[in-house]
């Protein structure tokens, strides 16, 4: 079974093989490392999403073991020389979006400050229908505790508490959104 190991020498060993643009975020393959790979394709394995290739991980074999690495944290270790401490966001929220100038530092905390609107969810990120449904309640959660900012007699009103608060706590602008 293949593990992800971040380790220094994998990244090291993969560095070998591909070339890197860590302004555009692009990760080719400079050797034909298997069968089917071309030097100059992109490297990494994907998942489609909406008939598009997102690739997020670059696998190697190091030691007789195939190993991988997150693509965002392989341009960061190549861009900055050292792996992250904590984990390693897209500030757009586009984890497609790998360029150096896109890719931030955070904590677990920070990161999940940064997080998008859910799809299909008909209310904004933080309001919900009161237990009668006519009203709204706003709520944030923080420090692994939620916060109820009140009830609101509009989504607009709720939502509208629910970012002044993120602000005051330090959210990214974009979360939720």
């Amino acid at each position: 079974m293949s593990k992800r190991i971040h380790g220094v020498e994998v990244y090291e060993a993969l560095d070998k093989l591909v070339n890197v643009d860590v302004d555009l975020g692009s990760v080719t393959w400079a050797v034909k490392v298997r069968k089917g790979v071309q030097i100059g394709q992109e490297a990494g394995s994907y998942r489609s999403k909406q008939n598009t290739k997102i690739y997020r991980y670059i696998g190697c074999t190091h030691n007789g073991k195939k190993c991988y690495v997150k693509r965002s944290n392989f341009i960061w270790w190549k861009k900055h020389g050292k792996l992250p401490d904590g984990i390693i966001d897209h500030f757009d929220q586009e984890s497609t979006n790998d360029a150096v100038s896109n890719l931030i530092e955070v904590t677990d905390q920070e990161n999940s400050m940064n997080r998008k609107k859910i799809a299909g969810k008909e209310l904004p990120t933080g309001v919900s229908k009161s237990k009668n449904g006519k009203k709204y309640r706003a709520r944030v959660g923080f420090n692994k505790k939620s916060m109820h900012l009140g009830t609101y007699a509009t989504v607009e009103e709720a939502y509208a508490a629910v970012k002044q608060k993120r602000k005051e706590l330090g959210f990214h602008d974009n979360h939720g959104s």
